[in-house]
């Protein structure tokens, strides 16, 4: 990942792990956590992952099958094949969000290769989940 990044926020002494749970489905279900799976769950802690191919990767993708087609077909077989299905892999854009739950604390570690992208999904989330500080639920 190229960019990095962490967040704490406090809660009210009151909020459990099921309502932070609670908030951040709710979360999922906005504009900016829509595309977010769950890839990880267990007491306190989630693992959520966003990944998508640019554009600018996939005009790459496909300029590299035309120009592995347009070779040989047994170049498309051993090297274009294979270098076309990695690259589809390699080029993915990803945005990968932990959150620890632990003492009315919540701790969200990101992982991003997209600096903007991820700082406004970061952003939203702490905005979600810091509602908690003066509520529950």
């Amino acid at each position: 990942m190229r960019f990095e990044g962490s967040e704490r926020i406090e809660l009210a002494d009151s909020t459990d792990w099921q309502t932070v749970r609670n908030r951040i489905a709710k979360w999922r279900n906005t504009r900016a956590g829509h595309e977010y799976r769950v890839i990880e769950s267990a007491p306190g802690r989630v693992v959520l992952e966003r990944t998508w191919t640019s554009t600018t990767s996939i005009v790459c993708i496909v300029l590299t099958a035309v120009f592995t087609l347009s070779i040989h077909i047994y170049a498309l077989l051993t090297v274009g094949l294979p270098l076309v299905i990695a690259m589809v892999y390699l080029m993915q854009d990803k945005i990968r969000i932990e959150v620890l739950f632990a003492d009315s604390t919540v701790d969200l570690y990101l992982g991003a290769t997209q600096r903007a992208e991820a700082e406004w999904d970061l952003d939203s989330l702490v905005n979600a989940l810091g509602d908690l500080k003066t509520s529950n639920e």
